[in-house]
């Protein structure tokens, strides 16, 4: 037997974080009940991480983002690497 606090815990994380995929249209239910993601799933959690950071980041630096275009070149100081999830980012 499971422990109900832990169990329930984690039931509950993981509904709301399937909730949270299929509202974005990012998953959905195999008919075996599976989640599946669809293709673009990890480059639609990558842009909303990035957009998460430079939020924060703006905040902390007193500075605007300005993504930039594909090709385009960056110029500036590098200050140090941020630590994401998915690895450390410029």
């Amino acid at each position: 037997m499971a422990l109900p606090g832990v169990s329930a815990e984690l039931k509950l994380a993981f509904a709301a974080r399937e909730q949270w995929l299929a509202d974005r249209q990012l998953s959905t239910r195999s008919p075996g009940k599976e989640i599946v993601v669809t293709p673009a799933t990890m480059t639609a959690l990558r842009k909303l991480e990035t957009e998460r950071l430079a939020a924060r980041l703006s905040i902390e630096l007193k500075a605007i983002y300005a993504p930039r275009l594909a090709g385009e070149r960056v110029h500036g100081v590098y200050d140090r690497a941020i630590d994401t999830p998915t690895g450390k980012v410029a």
